[in-house]
């Protein structure tokens, strides 16, 4: 039996959270997420989850809560057509994703025009978005060209709109907000 396993399960928690802390996952449209995470680019933090079936069962959740998947690379990564290629444990357990400006930019349009036209907020809705990832709670943006008249403070807007959830905490690049 390996020296992890005979661990108390609040100790090997504790280091399943310290091992996944800052990885991010990178998702290609051309392969799975578990083929992705055997790939030599991924942190070798990875590599723990493959070490047993015990180990595996343990801390998949713990590496969904704690890893950013970046669906920067996947064009039309929020649509869902692609969200349903992840494996359900993954969409249900993911708390961070990292979108790009373009991935919003089509949710921005739509949402400008219930929010300042139409006048009502609530005609803004994405119901697929709302059940993919329950347990979201931060969403990194990789760039934004923040509008002159709206201003970062529309972000946490918008993006709590997306997906349904009042408690979604934006995060975007400090280079941005300078």
């Amino acid at each position: 039996m390996s020296p992890l396993i005979r661990l108390p399960a609040e100790l090997r928690n504790r280091i399943y959270e310290y091992a996944f802390h800052d990885v991010t996952v990178k998702v290609h449209a051309q392969m799975t997420v578990h083929k992705q995470l055997h790939h030599k680019k991924y942190q070798p933090s990875c590599g723990l989850i493959f070490v047993c079936r015990q180990i595996r069962h343990e801390a998949l959740p713990i590496f969904y809560g704690a890893s950013t998947f970046d669906l920067t690379l996947v064009s039309h990564g929020l649509s869902e057509r692609h969200i349903i290629l992840l494996d359900e444990k993954i969409r249900e357990n993911v708390c961070s994703i990292k979108v790009n400006k373009e991935e919003l930019g089509q949710y921005y349009i739509r949402w400008c025009v219930a929010v300042y036209e139409l006048k009502d907020p609530s005609l803004f809705k994405e119901p697929f978005l709302e059940v993919a990832f329950p347990a979201l709670k931060h969403v990194h943006i990789s760039t934004w060209d923040i509008d002159e008249d709206l201003g970062y403070s529309t972000l946490p807007l918008l993006v709590s709109a997306m997906f349904g959830k009042e408690d979604i905490e934006v995060h975007v690049p400090l280079a941005l907000l300078l």
